[in-house]
């Protein structure tokens, strides 16, 4: 799978060997919110477990989300239904996120922009 991240230095080619994590925060922080979401999901196919940080990670993305304003969401391609329905299917995954996960950020989480 490819993605590409328009940033301030413009379109990023993002390949299976680049830290998708680092790219997913590259991309947030760009204002690319749909294609952070992308990398988001695609972090999570590679880790379905969810015994690691990526769970609460997730959930802290889309609450960040969330606090931004309508106009910021649809500039980044991700509009606030969309990123509704994305937190609806991301707490789904993951049962312990209802049932008592924090939501909070590990450090050095990405921000939303």
């Amino acid at each position: 799978m490819s993605f590409k991240c328009k940033g301030p230095i413009g379109f990023i080619p993002i390949n299976r060997r680049c830290n998708l994590y680092k790219l997913m925060k590259y991309c947030s922080a760009a204002g690319s919110y749909d294609e952070a979401e992308n990398l988001l999901y695609e972090l999570k196919g590679r880790d379905s477990s969810g015994d690691g940080e990526l769970p609460e990670r997730g959930l802290a993305f889309y609450r960040r989300l969330l606090a931004c304003s309508d106009e910021k969401l649809q500039a980044g391609k991700l509009p606030r239904d969309e990123v509704e329905a994305g937190l609806r299917e991301w707490r789904a995954a993951w049962p312990r996120l209802s049932a008592g996960g924090t939501g909070t950020a590990p450090s050095g989480a990405e921000s939303a922009g």
